[in-house]
């Protein structure tokens, strides 16, 4: 996927979604793992494709495979941070809310 727009660093500072209309023209299957790159070849993000005008929900700004290592780390990471901010008394929490996670 071909950015058209200059999102590099509205993704980098963690925008979770690319618009359709900031990509060149594609045909994917909504659901695959897929890599934004920019107009020069550069790696900007890797995400999972979108039916909608939502074509791209970023996984990763990083430029590091979408695998069971990384998804089990992500959810560490995730379990970790809700230890650190949850009372003491709750006895059930969302791990994952949405792609901003």
């Amino acid at each position: 996927m071909i950015l058209r727009k200059p999102l590099r660093a509205r993704l980098a500072a963690g925008h979770p979604w690319v618009f359709r209309d900031a990509l060149e023209p594609f045909a994917i299957a909504p659901g695959e793992l897929l890599t934004v790159v920019d107009a020069h070849g550069r790696f900007v993000a890797r995400g999972w494709s979108e039916g909608g005008p939502i074509a791209v929900r970023v996984l990763t700004t990083a430029d590091e495979p979408i695998d069971e290592a990384w998804l089990s780390a992500r959810l560490a990471d995730a379990v970790a941070l809700r230890d650190r901010v949850r009372p003491p008394d709750t006895d059930a929490y969302r791990l994952v809310h949405g792609e901003g996670d």
